[in-house]
């Protein structure tokens, strides 16, 4: 069952970052879709196509623009009967995971993102300018939640940045490469932290994977540095719930 209150935190966060202007939102839509790994989820991203197609993280175009048209036309062709198609690499044969899907089809539009294998062809082609040739950067999650927590919180909107308090810590400890300083060494969690404390944020619960963990729950399956990041990150709800109980 996809979980929707991940889709609904990816959601709400993309929506609040295209209101802020200055921002790399191409590289901040990529990491955030790329979040999903963790989490088993469905594809949303029409939810914000008109967001996505705005910030230049999708492209949209006729059927006839895929760069593969020729080689591919019977199979794209019969695709336009489809009210929605994810299309492989080859789309002759069924996506699999050496038959990637790299673009879709929806109400009669072909999309593709940026940094994708036909946005890759559509660049070496010259149909893009040269600022939609640059491809989407890395960008560390932690620096996403941090600008979404303050802003968040700026415009009142604390069960945001509840939810992205109580999930942060899973993407944190599994994934790879680990973000290098945790827990009070590490100034941008610490002003996540702070901003959720002060603002309370952290008294709003939230469901599924944006629930807080209990402090009684077993932590054996943690290493200590790990155990004791938890201890610090969650400290302030522990500790409110403690003198309330």
């Amino acid at each position: 069952m996809s979980m929707h209150e991940i889709e609904e935190l990816q959601e709400a966060s993309i929506r609040l970052l295209d209101r802020i202007e200055g921002l790399d939102h191409r590289s901040m839509f990529k990491r955030l879709y790329d979040f999903d790994a963790y989490f088993d989820t469905g594809f949303t991203h029409f939810r914000v196509m008109d967001i996505l197609l705005k910030r230049r993280f999708y492209y949209r175009m006729a059927l006839e623009d895929h760069p593969d048209y020729a080689q591919f036309k019977d199979a794209l062709e019969g695709i336009r009967k489809e009210d929605f198609s994810p299309i492989a690499r080859d789309p002759s044969t069924k996506y699999t995971a050496t038959n990637p899907v790299v673009a879709y089809w929806s109400e009669g539009q072909l999309y593709c993102e940026a940094g994708s294998e036909i946005w890759a062809k559509l660049s070496e082609l010259g149909w893009l300018s040269a600022t939609d040739r640059e491809a989407p950067q890395p960008i560390d999650i932690v620096d996403i939640a941090d600008t979404v927590v303050s802003f968040a919180i700026a415009e009142e909107n604390k069960e945001l940045a509840a939810w992205w308090y109580a999930v942060l810590p899973v993407v944190l400890l599994f994934e790879s490469p680990p973000r290098p300083a945790s827990g009070s060494d590490d100034v941008v969690l610490q002003r996540i932290r702070d901003a959720v404390v002060k603002s309370e944020a952290y008294k709003i619960k939230g469901d599924g994977c944006l629930s807080y963990p209990e402090r009684d729950e077993n932590w054996g399956e943690f290493e200590p540095d790990d155990l004791r990041f938890l201890q610090w990150w969650y400290e302030p709800l522990w500790g409110a719930s403690s003198n309330t109980a």
